[in-house]
């Protein structure tokens, strides 16, 4: 995935500049649906194990696709919405959401999961929220 992101990570850069951050942020966001549309799928139990393996996968590429669209925007949000002596701050605090959101999760996860035969089926239910 680090190549996908790589390359994409070229091209959101470039979008983000040239032609703005809503739309570099819909492109982005299209992305990332669109993945988690295909993840959601490979949750069926109709599909046989290999078949959800590799639509997982699929998805997870579409993803990684989108995610520089997403995660190179604080630098810009930053530049555009506050003065130069907030842009460190802002980008500081925006660029901790991701991080935050990781914490929250390993801290909430063990309250829904108290059995070791419930992590398969907490594993679908994120994959479906997502």
């Amino acid at each position: 995935m680090f190549a996908v992101n790589a390359l994409f990570g070229l091209l959101a850069m470039w979008v983000l500049d040239k032609i703005g951050l809503k739309e570099g942020l819909r492109i982005g966001a299209s992305f990332v649906v669109i993945g988690c549309i295909f993840r959601a799928v490979s949750t069926g139990l109709f599909l046989p194990h290999i078949q959800q393996f590799y639509i997982t996968m699929f998805s997870q590429w579409i993803i990684a696709c989108g995610q520089p669209f997403i995660l190179f925007t604080p630098t810009k949000v930053a530049e555009l919405w506050f003065p130069e002596y907030e842009r460190l701050l802002a980008t500081t605090i925006i660029s901790l959401g991701t991080p935050i959101g990781f914490i929250i999760a390993t801290l909430i996860i063990p309250l829904f999961v108290t059995e070791t035969d419930e992590i398969p089926k907490l594993v679908i239910a994120l994959q479906k929220l997502s």
